[in-house]
């Protein structure tokens, strides 16, 4: 029998069935129904929760994520400005002399070389520092002299920018003025570097973003303060100091101890640091005493690696730049000296840095600079016609005791009988060190007229300096400008191996925003969006560029000094009698004929500077016309019988132009003791500047006078020297001043349109200008100037 047979039921033909009725079935079926549908809405119940919490999972690794790439990482920009190869050869030798260290030893530096970087900007193969710090924030290529702006004058967003939009903390710590290229790449927008009013207002929060720096430190107070005060160079009056309590800012130090003092526990934030009213000091000249008011690049470094740490908590971060700025001033002077020891604490900074890398994880730092400068080289052949000597002299270095820079201000301002003397003694012997001068060096610093008088120095001191003592140390360098050659570039941190090999300097901004996951865009972006305050300046223009103050007497010449580049006039008559008050008529029509600032003589005659009441009383009257044609600043001075300042007369002068501004003019070259003068002025307040040929004939005539004012002025008063400057002594006059305005003239003349001329009569004096040849300002004259200063 077969298996299936076996098993068939033995009723084959019965109808199976079960054991229940129809009633209980029914009474399943619907249980059965009510099940399928419990279990149905439980399934669709446990998977919206699924879907709920793989969501919120989603969502909170998100955030988690997002908090953690975009703000838990910190970066620092560290910045060598000027810094070449040749340079961290330099650096590293004089180093390991001064430590006596092997010549294995490695600098802080050594340790972090990863690759080099190459510095060219959009329109020029060798780099200013304006374009090469705005490769470096805004990872694009742009023209020299432009400050975060791209090549066609558009402001782009910059690394420091897109940190703080996500929450991050920043700061900038420099030893230039904090308005200067490097820094100001980073934190403002304007079309050329010397706009460094208008980037101060924007490092404060003045422009459409507001504050984004939370930390600044350097130096640079000249541009935060109106010129009416002792420090300030701004023409608009504004204060920013006090202004910048309006964005937020609540700290302000000013000097070494108030530094000090609020660095304990750690510098509360926001804080701005102006240590100076320009550059702070090179690290060779400061003063190491406990009455410095400079803190060290090394010091404040650490005190904002502190404070941004402490202040930013927990997954925050922060953005910091941190540029040796007067290792680049040290090599533009050609002084090994200042270069060296610039570079000495830097180095001092880069290994305070190192050590707060590496004891916080998912912390970077990029060192790099953007340009080399000097053409510097380690070797020098004096006599081509001689086998060189392949020396290198580290001891004559370390026995200079200051930068060349600050030893010829003592030289200008030397005032007594025996200059060579002098020279041997304090400048070569004391201050750099030389023991050996010789009569050429001896002769060419301490030139005398025939008669054995102190001659006018030359003007070329600073360089001279320079390569007497790198001459000794067979250093040698091309130029005072920069060069065109990669420079080195350095990392430490986790996740820098992108940065080994060589680059664009831009690629430098594109990895440290791919670090931080920000966009740069997003910010470009915003700055471009419409704002209530119209606050970028597309153009080269405004109060801070008026470097040149162009004399002048007619529409036509103040129409040929804008079309120039002249950047403000003063508006006199009479020319030939050394300047008298021009007529309203002239005044107004100028005002509506350009776009310049005008600054008008106040002077009702020729002659001298003494005057009577009525004389006085059409001063008052002219101040109160020029109110009223609402003109910029107004010029004058009135002295004494007895060659002295009349300090009353001033004082009302000064406080009826208020609040224009005043310049004291060429009245100061008649007194009797400048120097006396110049503190009268000073003392009377309300007055900028002090116009002055050095009470010579020519500025240039008055070089040694006009410098020893300047370092008497100390940034109390602008001394604008004037008189006799011309294209070719315009480079000298700046150079030996440092000056940062000038007044010229820049006369010409044009032939005069009269067709009819009789010969018998002239409406002048007896000695007067030729009646048909009328004078006006040469457009070849100023323009020259203006190129070369």
């Amino acid at each position: 029998m077969s298996r299936r047979e076996a098993t068939a039921p033995l009723l084959a033909n019965e109808e199976p069935r079960d054991s229940f009725d129809e009633d209980e079935r029914a009474l399943l079926l619907q249980e059965e129904t009510k099940q399928i549908r419990r279990e149905r809405r439980r399934m669709v119940l446990c998977l919206g929760l699924a879907l709920v919490l793989t969501s919120s999972a989603v969502a909170i690794t998100f955030f988690f994520a997002k908090r953690s790439l975009g703000r838990s990482r910190n970066v620092i920009m560290m910045i060598s400005d000027g810094f070449g190869p040749a340079s961290q050869t330099y650096g590293r030798s004089y180093w390991q002399y001064t430590k006596n260290y092997t010549i294995g030893t490695l600098t802080p530096l050594d340790k972090m070389l990863v690759g080099t970087s190459r510095t060219r900007s959009s329109d020029s193969l060798v780099t200013d520092s304006a374009a090469g710090a705005t490769a470096f924030s805004c990872a694009l290529k742009t023209n020299n002299a432009a400050i975060g702006v791209d090549e066609a004058g558009v402001p782009c967003g910059t690394i420091l920018e897109a940190a703080h939009a996500l929450g991050m903390l920043t700061g900038l710590v420099v030893t230039s003025r904090v308005t200067h290229a490097t820094p100001a790449a980073f934190s403002a927008h304007v079309v050329h570097r010397d706009m460094e009013e208008t980037i101060a207002e924007h490092q404060i929060g003045d422009y459409i973003l507001g504050r984004q720096v939370d930390l600044m430190l350097g130096g640079g107070r000249c541009f935060f303060l109106p010129n009416t005060t002792a420090g300030g160079c701004r023409t608009d009056g504004r204060n920013l100091i006090k202004e910048s309590e309006n964005f937020g800012w609540k700290h302000v130090m000013l000097n070494k101890r108030e530094f000090e003092e609020k660095s304990e526990p750690y510098l509360p934030l926001p804080a701005l640091g102006l240590f100076h009213a320009d550059h702070m000091n090179y690290e060779i000249d400061r003063d190491k005493s406990d009455k410095s008011q400079e803190p060290r690049l090394k010091d404040m470094a650490a005190a904002a690696l502190k404070s941004l740490k402490e202040n930013s908590g927990t997954n925050k971060g922060f953005f910091l730049m941190i540029e040796g700025s007067r290792i680049d001033m040290g090599a533009h002077n050609n002084d090994p000296v200042a270069h060296a020891h610039e570079i000495l604490e830097y180095y001092e900074t880069v290994k305070v840095v190192r050590d707060f890398v590496q004891s916080n994880p998912d912390t970077i730092v990029i060192s790099t600079s953007d340009h080399e400068t000097g053409g510097f080289t380690l070797g020098f052949q004096e006599d081509p016609h001689t086998y060189p000597e392949y020396l290198w002299k580290p001891e004559v270095i370390e026995r200079a005791k200051r930068s060349t820079e600050v030893l010829t201000r003592d030289l200008f301002a030397y005032q007594g009988k025996n200059r060579r003397s002098f020279v041997r003694s304090e400048i070569l012997g004391q201050g750099l060190g030389i023991s050996d001068p010789t009569e050429d060096e001896l002769s060419f610093l301490s030139s005398t007229n025939e008669d054995g008088t102190p001659a006018p120095l030359p003007t070329d001191i600073l360089a001279f300096l320079g390569h007497a003592i790198s001459r000794r140390a067979t250093l040698g360098w091309t130029t005072m400008g920069h060069t065109g050659v990669d420079v080195n570039l350095y990392a430490a941190g986790e996740r820098i191996e992108n940065l080994r090999g060589n680059h664009e300097n831009t690629y430098i901004g594109e990895f440290m925003s791919e670090f931080l996951k920000v966009d740069l865009d997003v910010i470009t972006r915003k700055l471009a969006q419409p704002a209530d305050k119209k606050w970028f300046k597309s153009n080269f223009e405004g109060p801070s560029q008026s470097r040149h103050l162009v004399c002048l007497d007619s529409v036509a010449s103040a129409i040929i000094a804008e079309q120039t580049g002249g950047k403000r006039v003063e508006l006199c008559a009479g020319l030939m009698e050394g300047g008298i008050t021009p007529s309203a008529g002239l005044i107004s029509t100028v005002k509506a004929k350009t776009s310049l600032p005008v600054m008008v003589m106040i002077r009702p005659r020729g002659g001298d500077f003494c005057y009577d009441d009525d004389e006085f009383e059409a001063m008052l009257a002219d101040i109160k016309v020029c109110h009223s044609l609402k003109v910029e600043g107004v010029v004058f001075g009135i002295l004494l019988p007895d060659g002295s300042v009349d300090k009353a007369r001033t004082k009302m002068l000064v406080d009826a132009a208020q609040p224009m501004l005043v310049t004291f003019h060429r009245a100061f070259d008649m007194v009797k003791d400048p120097f006396q003068a110049l503190e009268d002025i000073i003392a009377i307040g309300g007055i900028q500047r002090i116009l002055t040929s050095g009470c010579e004939r020519s500025a240039y005539e008055g070089l040694d006078m006009l410098v020893q004012l300047v370092k008497r002025a100390q940034d109390r008063v602008i001394i604008l020297p004037g008189a006799g400057i011309t294209d070719r002594n315009v480079e000298k006059i700046v150079a030996a001043m440092g000056a940062k305005e000038v007044h010229v003239g820049a006369g010409g003349s044009k032939e005069s349109r009269m067709e009819y001329r009789n010969p018998y009569c002239s409406m002048g004096y007896a000695v007067s200008a030729p009646e048909y040849a009328l004078k006006v300002t040469s457009e070849s004259k100023l323009g020259g100037m203006i190129q070369k200063f």
